[in-house]
C-alpha cells in the first residue's frame, strides 16, 4: 500500500467532492500507512462525464429540436390569443410532449410552461385542475429537455415570452439582466477557456451572477448558473456554481453544462434564460446556436 495514490469517491450529495465526508480518522490512518489521497473530481469530469462524439452529435440534433419546438410553441400561442381562444399551461405542456415524441426524441418528464406569477417559482410544475390561464400582460416560460433516447446527452433549454405587444419597463430591464448574465458566463468562457482546463465552474457563475449583482436583482438569483449535464441531465460533472456550493473543478474539454441565470420576483413574474455549452478541444461550443436575444411577443 505504502507509495499508492487512492481516489476518493465523490460525494453523492450532487456529485461534489468533499474531504470532510470521509469518517473522521480515516484519512489519517490511511496516510499513516504512507497513502496519498487525491478528490476523484478530475476522474470523474474527463470519464464519467465525458461526452462522446456519437452524444455530442445526439445533443446538437436534440438542442435544434427544442429551439425549433419552442418557437412553434410560441407562434401557436400567438395564433391561440389572436382566435380568443383559452390556453393553459398543461394544454402547452401537452403540446410540447407532443412535438418531442413527433421529433424522435425522448423525455422523461416536463417541461415546465408558466404564466405570470408561476414563473417566479424555477422549479413549478403545471398540474391539471390547478394550473394557469393564459391572459394579456403574463410573462410565459418554457423550460424543455429531451435527448435521442433514455440515458442520452440530453439538451435543456429555457425560452421566455410575454402577452401583449409591448412589455412594461420592469419586464425589459428583467430580461436584459438575464440576456446579460447568460452572455456574460458564455463571455468568460471564451476569453479565459485553455485546454488544460484553467477556469471553474464557480468563476462561470461569478461571472454571471456579477451582472445579476450590478443590476440591484442579486436577491432575486436563487440558484447557481448552470448544472453538468451527462447521461443524466443533473450529471456528474462540474456545475457552474459558486452559489449552493464552491465548484472549484475544471471545466476541462468533453464536459457539458446548462448556463441558466435567472431572475424571481415572488408573486409577479421570474425570468430565466437557458442554454447548453460543450467544452470542445477547440474551445466553448453553445447550443443551440443561436440563443435567445428578444422575449416573444404572443
Amino acid at each position: 500500500m505504502r507509495g499508492r495514490t487512492l481516489a476518493l469517491e465523490i460525494s453523492p450529495l450532487d456529485q461534489v467532492p468533499y474531504l470532510d465526508r470521509v469518517p473522521y480518522g480515516v484519512v489519517q490512518l490511511l496516510e499513516s500507512f504512507g497513502a496519498r489521497l487525491v478528490t476523484s473530481a478530475p476522474l470523474v469530469s474527463r470519464f464519467a462525464a465525458h461526452w462522446s462524439g456519437a452524444e455530442l452529435a445526439g445533443h446538437r440534433r436534440a438542442a435544434g429540436a427544442l429551439a425549433a419546438i419552442a418557437h412553434d410553441t410560441f407562434a401557436w400561442l400567438g395564433s391561440e390569443v389572436a382566435r380568443s381562444v383559452e390556453v393553459r399551461e398543461t394544454g402547452v405542456k401537452q403540446r410540447v410532449l407532443d412535438a418531442i415524441e413527433r421529433a424522435g426524441l425522448w423525455t422523461n418528464e416536463g417541461p415546465i410552461a408558466a404564466f405570470g406569477p408561476a414563473t417566479a417559482m424555477p422549479h413549478y410544475e403545471p398540474r391539471p385542475g390547478a394550473d394557469r390561464r393564459l391572459s394579456a400582460g403574463d410573462v410565459v416560460l418554457l423550460d424543455l429537455w429531451a435527448g435521442p433516447g433514455r440515458a442520452s446527452v440530453f439538451a435543456d433549454q429555457t425560452w421566455m415570452g410575454f402577452a401583449g405587444r409591448s412589455p412594461d419597463g420592469e419586464v425589459r430591464r428583467v430580461w436584459q439582466t438575464v440576456k446579460g448574465a447568460r452572455d456574460a458566463a458564455v463571455r468568460f468562457l471564451r476569453e479565459h477557456w485553455s485546454r488544460n482546463g484553467a477556469i471553474t465552474g464557480a468563476q462561470v457563475d461569478d461571472a454571471a451572477r456579477a451582472v445579476v449583482r450590478d443590476a440591484g436583482l442579486a436577491e432575486f438569483f436563487v440558484h447557481r448558473t448552470g448544472h453538468s449535464i451527462d447521461r443524466d441531465l443533473h450529471g456528474s460533472g462540474p456545475h457552474i456554481d459558486n452559489f449552493e456550493t464552491e465548484d472549484a473543478r475544471a471545466l476541462v474539454p468533453g464536459v457539458g453544462f446548462s448556463v441558466e441565470p435567472g431572475v424571481y420576483l415572488p408573486g409577479r413574474f421570474g425570468m430565466r434564460s437557458e442554454i447548453n455549452v460543450y467544452i470542445d478541444t477547440s474551445g466553448p461550443e453553445v447550443n443551440p446556436p443561436t440563443p435567445q436575444d428578444e422575449l416573444f411577443l404572443i
